[in-house]
């Protein structure tokens, strides 16, 4: 009786988060004019990620790739600042050639782009992202190539469109009025799958 208890109480807790915060933050991003397909996606209720990939590629065999990545209640335990900080120290253990920069930095929204050569473990690449600290989560948008050195026109072209990129608060009124932007989906971001 108390496992089936303990099983409603978080069917409930997680009902009442879907509920609660699926009409408050949304990523949305605006693509180039592209066609992407997403290529991944899996979401609990930790959070989610979609991965989308050019019309002509796979997410096993791709060139650039396009992610949006929701961590839920991350932000209750860092800043934006501060999850940049710790995943340039990831990687720079990992490819002590890392090159960073940061392009846009506050406290809650910090902006850059890396890139990695010849590096064990990984391919060459340069990646663009975000990391946004949301009231419920920390949101991260990322741009990667693969071709590189990357094309100046793709580089600044993905600049503006992260820049640009938000955490929409949204309500009953505002829904479906994102024109070309690109959302994740209500089911993604609270699902319990």
């Amino acid at each position: 009786m108390k496992k089936i208890c303990y099983i409603v109480v978080i069917i409930l807790l997680v009902s009442f988060l879907s509920f609660c915060c699926a009409d408050e933050e949304k990523p949305q991003l605006t693509f180039d004019g592209r066609v992407w397909n997403i290529g991944y996606q899996a979401s609990n209720f930790q959070g989610s990620i979609i991965e989308y990939v050019l019309n002509d590629e796979s997410i096993n065999n791709w060139t650039e790739l396009v992610t949006i990545q929701t961590f839920l209640g991350l932000q209750k335990n860092a800043s934006a600042q501060a999850f940049a900080d710790q995943t340039k120290e990831k990687l720079k253990q990992q490819c002590p050639d890392l090159k960073w920069i940061i392009l846009k930095q506050t406290e809650d929204d910090v902006m850059y782009e890396w890139s990695i050569k010849n590096c064990p473990a990984d391919k060459d690449q340069h990646e663009i992202a975000r990391i946004i600290k949301g009231q419920y989560g920390m949101y991260i948008f990322h741009y990667v190539t693969k071709k590189m050195p990357i094309d100046p026109k793709i580089r600044n072209e993905w600049i503006k469109l992260i820049k640009s990129a938000t955490i929409n608060q949204t309500s009953s009124e505002s829904k479906g009025k994102t024109g070309k932007v690109i959302a994740v989906p209500d089911e993604m971001l609270y699902s319990t799958s």
